[in-house]
């Protein structure tokens, strides 16, 4: 299963995806420019998400328990990423931040629930 959320979309809603197991790659265009609390929770086999620049953005736990994603790129844009916002996602391979972060606000250590996995 894909999905695209069109540029029109200027914001992925709170649990917009959450739970959607069999969800294996999704694609945000150019125009999305806020991702919601929750919005790809439990999302079990994501394997690959395409984030567009000018996406500002990631809330709370928006990638939280997502297993199967083992990289993903920020865009230079992103300036706010919430707490857990990748936790409990299993070990990564590559993990992209953008090169100012005005925000990250976490409820742990930053790196606590990410394992980097070098290859």
């Amino acid at each position: 299963q894909e999905i695209t959320v069109p540029g029109k979309v200027q914001k992925v809603a709170d649990s917009a995806f959450s739970g959607c197991t069999k969800l294996k790659k999704a694609t945000l265009q150019e125009g999305v420019g806020s991702i919601g609390k929750f919005a790809f929770d439990g999302c079990e086999s994501l394997e690959e998400i395409s984030l567009p620049e000018g996406l500002e953005t990631i809330g709370a736990s928006a990638f939280q328990e997502c297993g199967a994603l083992k990289s993903i790129e920020l865009p230079d844009s992103v300036e706010t990423i919430g707490g857990s916002a990748f936790a409990y996602g299993g070990c990564w391979r590559k993990l992209t931040f953008p090169k100012v972060l005005r925000r990250w606000r976490e409820t742990h250590s930053p790196i606590a629930a990410i394992c980097l996995k070098s290859h």
